[in-house]
């Protein structure tokens, strides 16, 4: 079944919204989350450039058994882990877990990157809580050499929290905008598709011979303007075909004014013009398009028909029809290679 302009339109514009709908959600998404991740990793780095010389000067004088009161408030009013690792990869504090026992952290991303004195960062699932998390891992340097890494982390669940309110937002906001702009669509679809039936029934009822029939004018911009075109077009064509049928008329009085009877077939030798003397002549009724030779029972005339389309020149010649002798002039048109012929009788009725 043949679908409407208007489910092609309207189908078009639905799948085309839909789709970019699709990926500017996935790709905001990502985006807001690459985002906040970067927003956290640099409150972190905050956070460690507040407390990384308290760390430090705690480590030098009281050694890691210090640390431990001080990482387990830390963690605590912030909210983050931390750890601090010694620059063989042992955990001297850490604010979720007690150190003995930790395995050595030293291969781990962001510590590894950090004891070669830059900045680490990674997202990895903790093997220690079992759930992923952002690291950052920060050198503390003493006289120019790294002394150790403060490593400060945070759950990736607690990013994700904070995003998924954010992503409902959008998600909400993006549903409505798609709405209004399917509304917006459905009734630019139903304008395009109303018109162009309208166009359609119109231009039927002109090929059917209603030139009376006109498209309204109420449609605005390229619509309007092809209104008023296919209104004028409407109008000059219905002026055309009453100047054929005046001509037609006129051609046919002229021919019915003729005494000679007149004949004009085409290549296929067909009838397709002649007038009322020359069905007097071969005393026959008009019987519309026709061969020549199922009306004209005579050699001489095919000769002559065959002779002026074969030599393209004009000839004139007797002929003799139901038992009246006849002066044919035939005449060869060649743009449409047909054949003109006049009948004048030689004697009785008609003679000159």
């Amino acid at each position: 079944m043949r679908k409407s302009l208007f489910w092609k339109v309207f189908g078009g514009y639905l799948i085309i919204i839909t789709l970019f709908a699709a990926v500017l959600l996935l790709y905001s998404f990502k985006a807001i989350r690459t985002a906040y991740v970067e927003d956290q990793a640099l409150h972190l780095k905050n956070l460690a450039e507040v407390f990384m010389p308290r760390i430090a000067s705690i480590l030098k004088a009281e050694g890691a058994a210090g640390l431990e009161p001080f990482v387990l408030d830390f963690g605590r009013r912030t909210q983050v882990r931390i750890s601090v690792v010694g620059t063989d990869g042992i955990v001297l504090a850490d604010s979720a877990q007690v150190p003995d026992g930790m395995e050595s952290h030293q291969y781990r991303p962001e510590v590894f990157q950090a004891l070669q004195g830059q900045t680490g960062r990674s997202v990895r699932r903790s093997s220690t809580v079992r759930a992923d998390m952002l690291y950052m891992g920060f050198p503390m340097f003493e006289e120019g050499r790294v002394t150790g890494v403060l490593r400060l982390s945070m759950f990736m669940k607690d990013i994700d929290a904070l995003l998924s309110g954010l992503k409902k937002k959008i998600f909400q906001t993006a549903a409505l905008i798609m709405i209004l702009v399917l509304v917006v669509m459905l009734l630019l679809s139903r304008s395009i598709s109303g018109a162009v039936r309208e166009f359609i029934t119109t231009s039927r009822r002109v090929a059917g011979g209603d030139f009376e029939a006109k498209v309204s004018l109420s449609h605005k911009g390229e619509l309007g303007d092809f209104a008023r075109s296919f209104n004028a077009m409407t109008g000059e064509l219905k002026a055309l075909f009453q100047d054929i049928e005046d001509r037609r008329e006129e051609l046919d009085t002229i021919l019915s004014a003729i005494h000679d009877g007149l004949l004009v077939i085409d290549k296929d030798d067909d009838i397709v013009l002649s007038n009322g003397a020359f069905w007097e002549i071969i005393q026959a009724v008009p019987e519309g398009r026709r061969p020549f030779w199922e009306v004209i029972r005579s050699s001489s005339f095919a000769d002559l028909v065959r002779s002026v389309r074969q030599s393209r020149r004009n000839r004139t010649e007797e002929v003799l029809l139901e038992g009246r002798q006849f002066l044919c002039r035939a005449a060869f048109l060649p743009s449409r290679e047909r054949l003109v012929i006049m009948f004048r009788e030689r004697t009785g009725r008609g003679s000159s």
